[in-house]
């Protein structure tokens, strides 16, 4: 970890990267715990994407169960000091899954056996099954916004393109999720 520091969080490696965000590992200073910090340059985000994280936060705020990665904090003008220049950006704390994608697992291990197959698909299952019930639609399911935590546990993140609905009379028409 740096000295380098967002709020109580001292900020570590980066573990991915989208088009107006990054996601650096992150250890409060305090508790010591170890979690995901989602970072926003304001500069970069325009009302239309601020408009999605919002819906994003709203969605996960919704969200509490053992295969859906947990929002910790928000912060809409936190204090980013890098070369003692300080500049504002949103920042998301989310549940560490130190695990990585599932994706990567897929990439260099090719299937996996059917026992553990199954395994992952009922946590799949058991995660979006509770997002439904809760009214929020993912929408971009996939292997790489499917994570596991440092015990192997399924853990579905980035909810960007995730819709609230109303099951009795909503309707899902805008195509969206990753091209391919």
């Amino acid at each position: 970890m740096s000295s380098r520091k967002i709020g109580p969080y001292l900020l570590g490696d980066t573990l991915g990267e989208g088009g107006f965000a990054k996601v650096r590992l992150g250890r409060h200073e305090t508790t010591g715990e170890r979690v995901a910090l989602k970072i926003l340059k304001p500069a970069l985000v325009t009302a239309n994407t601020r408009a999605n994280v919002e819906k994003e936060i709203a969605a996960m705020r919704k969200l509490n169960h053992p295969n859906v990665i947990s929002l910790k904090h928000v912060d809409w003008a936190a204090d980013y000091v890098d070369q003692g220049k300080a500049t504002k950006i949103i920042l998301i704390v989310l549940e560490l899954a130190s695990g990585g994608e599932l994706f990567d697992f897929l990439s260099f291990s090719g299937c996996f056996e059917e026992a553990i197959a199954r395994t992952y698909f009922q946590q799949l299952i058991e995660g979006v099954g509770y997002c439904h019930g809760q009214g929020i639609a993912h929408r971009d399911l996939k292997p790489e916004n499917v994570l596991l935590d440092h015990n192997f546990k399924l853990k579905i993140a980035d909810f960007g393109f995730a819709k609230t609905f109303n099951k009795k009379s909503s309707t899902m028409i805008t195509e969206c999720g990753t091209v391919g």
